[in-house]
């Protein structure tokens, strides 16, 4: 019986949920909720991008740490699915004091050597200082931090040191002045027509001067929502929509897609901050066929656009520019054709005066319905997987050769 409410109690509760906001779970089923999930809380938890059978449960999003002569002060954000020890910032030979959780002192667990506090499901915040007689070159905190601030002796480090193993540097030797900042970007676009219609958006960076956060305001086309990054530095979205990247000196490519959220035929009025830009569009035949309108169009061999952007249609973008799109005909104009790929395997004969082949065709066939062999070759057996086809002739010039009646093809 336990079985059975356990089953039915776990099919209700989300994995991305919190424990205190599940109100899709049954009034009669919620006192049992705790006897259910203990043991499971890891299944509240949110899986993995890149392997759903893992999950993770604690998120920390936010550090900010303090450090000058005589301590560290820190100001860490976590997110938590289930409740776990989440560590906090320490050094060699020192410990975390005045922690407090969410405003109130809290207690802090030895857990094999490192300081933990003991979190519920929710978003946390925790504070407290790590005092020094003198100051290490670095300390311990998660290595997933999403967002890092570190000022060292009130100077700001725009981009912190942290290794993999979490270990951040506050020596202050990456908080000294760099002679010039400069930063030039150049942008380029792809429209790419679909349900929802997306657009990739390529910002190249030629960056000058010392490592810091590099914020693109005007970026992302508005009404428009990012979906995927490509980038070799770390990016992140202001709470207006700006794209703030972590650089030093180099040139970068940052790509961001993103899918308009509401649907329309028009894309614009353009905000061009970093001067004129190239867009390229990418059809969809078999969604509908679409006229440009607005915007001049240029040869994409002649622009910087990507290689793989090139076989599209290009246009120049400059502010307050709008691209109109009409619809001429949804859907495709005609059937499509055959979609067939053939292996051939020969074998010579050994006087070389003839071959055998063997020929293994897959693929899709629309319309016909039937494959021919064509002089001189002459056609000895055909057969689907498992399955002898009986050899015909098929057309006024007789030619020997086999029916079909099922459109996915997998003929030897």
């Amino acid at each position: 019986m336990r079985y059975f409410a356990s089953l039915l109690l776990l099919f209700f509760l989300s994995a991305q949920a919190s424990a205190q906001d599940r109100p899709w779970v049954p009034q009669d089923l919620k006192p049992w909720e705790g006897w259910v999930l203990y043991g499971q809380e890891h299944s509240l938890c949110p899986p993995l991008a890149g392997d759903p059978a893992q999950r993770q449960c604690l998120f920390p999003t936010r550090l900010s740490f303090i450090a000058d002569g005589s301590g560290g002060t820190f100001t860490t954000t976590w997110r938590v699915f289930a409740a776990q020890n989440v560590p906090l910032p320490v050094a060699p030979g020192l410990w975390p004091a005045t922690v407090k959780l969410n405003g109130h002192p809290a207690a802090v667990i030895d857990q094999g050597g490192t300081p933990t506090v003991r979190l519920e499901p929710g978003e946390h915040q925790i504070t407290g200082q790590l005092p020094w007689k003198r100051r290490p070159k670095a300390v311990r905190i998660a290595p997933q931090t999403g967002v890092l601030e570190l000022l060292v002796d009130g100077v700001p480090v725009t981009a912190p040191k942290l290794g993999p193993d979490g270990n951040l540097d506050i020596s202050g030797q990456s908080a000294s002045k760099a002679p010039e900042d400069s930063v030039s970007v150049k942008v380029f676009r792809l429209l790419r027509d679909g349900v929802p219609m997306t657009v990739t958006t390529l910002a190249r960076l030629e960056v000058s001067g010392r490592a810091r956060t590099i914020v693109l305001d005007g970026l992302l086309p508005e009404g428009t929502l990012p979906m995927a990054v490509n980038s070799p530095v770390q990016v992140g979205f202001g709470p207006a929509g700006q794209v703030m990247a972590q650089a030093g000196a180099g040139r970068y490519d940052l790509e961001i897609t993103s899918r308009f959220a509401q649907p329309g035929l028009a894309f614009g009025p353009a905000i061009t901050p970093f001067g004129r830009e190239v867009w390229a569009f990418a059809a969809d035949p078999a969604l509908r066929e679409l006229q440009l309108r607005g915007l001049s169009s240029i040869d994409p061999q002649t622009t910087d656009l990507p290689d793989a952007w090139k076989k599209y249609p290009a246009y120049l973008a400059d502010t307050g520019a709008t691209l109109a799109m009409e619809v001429i005909r949804r859907g495709e104009s005609g059937p499509r054709g055959d979609d067939l790929h053939i292996k051939r395997t020969f074998w010579l004969d050994f006087d070389g005066s003839g071959a055998t082949a063997q020929d293994h065709v897959t693929g899709t066939m629309r319309s016909g319905w039937s494959l021919t062999m064509l002089p001189p070759g002459e056609l000895g057996r055909a057969a689907l997987p498992g399955k002898e086809l009986p050899l015909v002739l098929l057309g006024k010039e007789k030619l020997s050769g086999v029916e079909l009646r099922e459109a996915s093809v997998n003929l030897t």
